[in-house]
């Protein structure tokens, strides 16, 4: 059973979840090598949970299948850490980089975010929703095989309440979007006619890219099969970039979207791509700096020469 522990000081929430610990984690070292033990590879579907959506090919065979997690940190039955997790297993291809993936197959992807998406915010019960990758071991990842993550959440957290509250103050002040602002005055890396990705100069990570919709909107599930076309571009565009600069690294990928029933001014749904081009140590976790080597400006300088 999952635990919620809130830090009176600092404010920061702890998620004590005992069955996350029973989790299989490969040895990132030696995970080229296609293992019958894999979870997520075809054939060995009934390793993990049953489907809850899957994408199949003409041979009815499946090319995206996603599955409640095995090893959840939250509980639909769990009443102090209440929501829903599940797997998002993008490719039948044990090794493939998703900054190599098809146009085609990315699409395919982005859209099963959404099924998923709106599948979880038909339960009553789920207040927030977020999608994230990880990618490598320093990124939070212990499974090879590619995938993804949907995390429905019975309880909005204080992260992002304190957030709401500092965009809204911000958009009563500059009678703007932050999001649609900082687009503006960032360094673009690359742009098509629906999508804008830009390095913020705030980003924490060295060549960590923010990708949000030129057209201002709130939810992240309301993007249409050609806008989602074009943003598999704009990923793909980075993510082949940041692998030929940076050789492949450990990356966070996450989707923020909006939370509620309403289209709020304030609030713009984006995409964060993040290279874990640095740990996090006692410096950064005592006094919650981020020292970025990098500036926005010859990172997106260098991204861009290689687009």
């Amino acid at each position: 059973m999952s635990e919620l522990r809130l830090d009176p000081v600092e404010k920061y929430t702890v998620v004590v979840a005992p069955e996350r610990n029973k989790r299989p984690k490969d040895i990132w070292e030696n995970s080229n090598i296609i293992s019958a033990e894999c979870p997520f590879c075809p054939g060995n579907e009934e390793m993990t949970p049953p489907d809850s959506f899957s994408l199949k090919n003409n041979l009815e065979k499946w090319t995206i299948r996603t599955f409640p997690n095995k090893y959840p940190a939250f509980i639909d039955s769990s009443k102090a850490v209440s929501g829903t997790q599940e797997i998002i297993v993008e490719s039948v291809n044990h090794n493939l980089n998703m900054g190599e993936y098809s146009q085609r197959h990315l699409t395919d992807i982005l859209c099963t975010y959404k099924n998923r998406i709106i599948s979880l915010k038909k339960k009553a019960d789920i207040k927030y929703i977020v999608v994230f990758k990880n990618h490598g071991a320093s990124a939070g990842a212990s499974l090879f095989h590619p995938h993804s993550q949907i995390v429905g959440l019975g309880f909005v957290p204080a992260k992002i309440i304190e957030k709401t509250k500092a965009l809204k103050s911000l958009f009563h002040k500059n009678s703007e979007c932050y999001y649609c602002g900082l687009a503006k005055s960032s360094n673009t890396v690359y742009e098509n006619n629906s999508f804008v990705s830009f390095i913020p100069e705030t980003a924490r990570f060295s060549y960590e890219c923010w990708i949000i919709p030129k057209r201002h909107k709130t939810f992240y599930e309301e993007t249409t099969p050609v806008q989602l076309e074009h943003l598999a571009d704009v990923i793909l565009k980075l993510l082949k970039s940041i692998n030929g600069l940076l050789d492949f690294p450990a990356l966070n990928l996450i989707i923020n979207t909006g939370y509620g029933e309403k289209t709020e001014p304030f609030f713009h749904w984006n995409i964060q791509l993040v290279p874990r081009t640095a740990q996090l140590a006692g410096f950064e976790m005592a006094t919650g700096f981020y020292i970025n080597e990098v500036s926005a400006l010859q990172a997106a300088s260098q991204l861009k020469n290689l687009i």
